[in-house]
């Protein structure tokens, strides 16, 4: 029997240049992914963050319609804080029709405005009129975070999976292709020296074991998505929740869905109730029907909105003033009805008392013998006894310059006064003159004077 003669394959060879090959390979596939993967991550953190900014946005607008109208920037700041809680949110901007800043706050800029920051305006309308704009300034930050973030755990991910691939392919080309070829080979040698008694035999391995990666790319990207889901109702809650006026959310019906933590304070139920409440039996005070109620209902739903004065009903049965905006909005594909409920008792006790306090000024000035005006520039007020005193009619009076009435020999130090008072010095506050009236006549005033605060204005 001829001497076995090792058979020599070049297996460093095969094992390197595959390897080789193979690891180029898969460097410009997983440099290609990554790039496709950034971009592709870049752009949905993008799309879905204006996404989040539309659905902001019309909510800004919508809750900004009534302070604008009313322009009451307290309440605007009030709200604009709430918004600027959003860490999406770098700045807001309100202005009315003509376009002049009404209010703008801002706590966040960058060098690089337009790599980092994006804005969207949306006008505002109250009873359809458009009565401004509002410009919310949005942080993009957290796209590139997230694009960034999500890069790196693909780039991990792949790099464990390309080490993974490329082990597992040398296994596999050692045990399933040069191990059989070598088997192959050494029969052939035994068989060429003459050994015959050798059987040419290739041992074909079939126990391929499936190498199982464990990568769960699909369920990690359902379990993020679920995060950030919950992330946004979040942030949608807790925006709810820092608005002071009642929030809730309801269908056409007026089925409610969502209340935020100033209903609940306001109406005295709790979360847990919302679904078995009725807008008219519940929440309205009485002579308030369902009727009433779903008439208000459909003309938001067919016009947009709509806003009135309506009388509310806590759980212990006590009633209350407030006022109400409706506004028809789209979530999901699905029309539903806002409601925003502010309680403006406090709000009608200072009318009554104005009205009050004006009643009782009316009746002071109609009876007193005293001549009463205000003036500022003009005559703004003159009650009856200033015709007596002058001679002038109400109507006249009001048409007269201050200086028509005050004598020539006055003239010169009740303007000096006159402008001393409106500088806010210290002058006093009464001394006599002379006027002239409509006959001619010339009469000795004791007069007196004040500034005030009349129509918001000294």
């Amino acid at each position: 029997m001829a001497k076995n003669k090792r058979f020599h394959f070049p297996l460093r060879s095969i094992v390197g240049t595959f390897s080789l090959y193979q690891g180029i390979g898969l460097f410009l596939i997983v440099s290609i992914a990554v790039v496709a993967g950034y971009t592709l991550t870049y752009q949905t953190s993008v799309n879905r963050l204006r996404q989040e900014g539309d659905a902001i946005i019309e909510q800004a607008a919508g809750i900004l319609s009534r302070p604008l109208w009313n322009f009451d920037k307290d309440t605007m700041a009030q709200y604009i804080d709430v918004f600027l809680n959003n860490s999406l949110v770098d700045g807001v901007q309100v202005r009315d029709e003509r376009g002049q800043i009404v209010k703008e706050k801002t706590i966040k800029s960058y060098p690089a405005t337009q790599k980092f920051q994006f804005s969207m305006t949306r006008p505002i309308y109250f009873n359809k009129m458009n009565i401004g704009t509002v410009t919310i300034i949005f942080s993009m930050l957290q796209a590139h975070s997230r694009a960034r973030h999500t890069v790196m755990i693909m780039a991990l991910m792949s790099l464990i999976f390309l080490v993974a691939v490329l082990m597992t392919s040398i296994f596999q080309l050692r045990r399933f292709v040069i191990h059989p070829l070598l088997e192959l080979g050494e029969s052939m040698m035994e068989i060429a020296e003459g050994d015959y008694s050798e059987k040419l035999s290739l041992i074909q391995k079939q126990e391929f074991e499936r190498i199982a990666g464990e990568f769960n790319t699909m369920v990690d990207q359902i379990r993020k998505r679920e995060e950030e889901i919950v992330t946004v109702s979040n942030r949608y809650q807790f925006l709810m929740d820092a608005i002071p006026d009642a929030f809730f959310l309801h269908t056409r019906t007026g089925e409610i869905l969502q209340v935020n933590n100033t209903f609940t304070e306001m109406y005295g139920f709790d979360k847990e109730e919302i679904s078995q409440l009725s807008l008219a039996d519940d929440l309205s005070g009485d002579g308030y029907s369902e009727a009433m109620a779903r008439e208000q209902l459909f003309l938001a739903w067919e016009r947009g909105q709509a806003s009135f004065r309506w009388m509310g009903k806590r759980k212990d049965g006590s009633e209350f003033p407030v006022e109400v905006l409706l506004k028809r909005i789209e979530l999901n594909d699905e029309k539903y009805i806002m409601s925003v409920v502010r309680d403006i008792t406090r709000r009608e006790k200072t009318e009554q008392a104005l009205r009050e306090s004006e009643e009782k000024f009316r009746a002071m000035t109609d009876h007193t013998t005293a001549a009463i005006f205000i003036y500022r520039e003009k005559f703004m007020f003159a009650n009856p006894a200033s015709e007596a005193v002058s001679g002038y009619s109400q109507e006249e009076f009001l048409q007269l310059n201050f200086w028509d009435l005050v004598h020539p020999d006055h003239r010169e130090l009740i303007r000096q006064r006159g402008m001393a008072r409106i500088k806010g010095e210290n002058i006093p506050n009464r001394y006599n003159f002379k006027i002239i009236t409509k006959n001619g006549g010339v009469k000795w005033m004791d007069f007196s004077a004040q500034r005030i605060l009349y129509e918001g204005e000294w």
